[in-house]
């Protein structure tokens, strides 16, 4: 998928490149690319949706921890400037989502916002399609020992469990939309 969404930026003319903030490697492949694609003086900005790795990245890119991380949402209160080296300037900013975004069930499943409990069985049932689409979520539940009194399936514990387990990356790397997707 990842694959998809870099072929859909470059065909949209747009630089593109996959990485992980926390690997070694990251630092090299992004200099080189913003090199490559721009001339110095070089001001970037790290722009996202909240508790996405934006400041993570920024620290493995000024090779020190000049901002602050955290697994909650909202660490970063507003813009940071960060000048390491001259001809190099990183502009760490605060995940942002528009009001009508807020509602999106995948940004519910991100924790990035709030979700009402009613929610937690919609939004895990929407995850538990992608991850295993052929299985039953009942049945996942009963193995696991998700039950409540009669025997019966206690759905808000189990949608909980696989809330928890999505966000830990437990079910593997899942993408929550493709580029066709509108």
């Amino acid at each position: 998928m990842t694959e998809a969404w870099l072929t859909w930026f470059h065909g949209q003319g747009e630089a593109a490149l996959a990485v992980t903030a926390g690997e070694s490697a990251t630092t090299s492949r992004v200099r080189r690319m913003i090199t490559a694609r721009w001339s110095p003086p070089y001001r970037i900005a790290v722009v996202g949706l909240p508790n996405v790795g934006k400041s993570t990245l920024l620290n493995r890119m000024v090779g020190k921890n000049r901002v602050r991380t955290g697994a909650k949402p909202g660490l970063t209160r507003g813009p940071q400037w960060i000048r390491v080296e001259p001809g190099w300037e990183w502009l760490d900013l605060p995940g942002v989502v528009t009001p009508s975004r807020s509602r999106d069930w995948r940004l519910k499943a991100l924790g990035v916002v709030t979700m009402d409990p009613e929610e937690m069985e919609a939004v895990a049932a929407e995850i538990w399609a992608l991850v295993y689409p052929e299985r039953s979520w009942e049945a996942w539940a009963r193995e696991h020992g998700y039950l409540a009194a009669g025997n019966r399936v206690d759905v808000q514990r189990a949608a909980q469990a696989v809330l928890i387990r999505f966000r830990k990356g437990q079910f593997g790397r899942i993408s929550l939309e493709r580029p066709d997707q509108p």
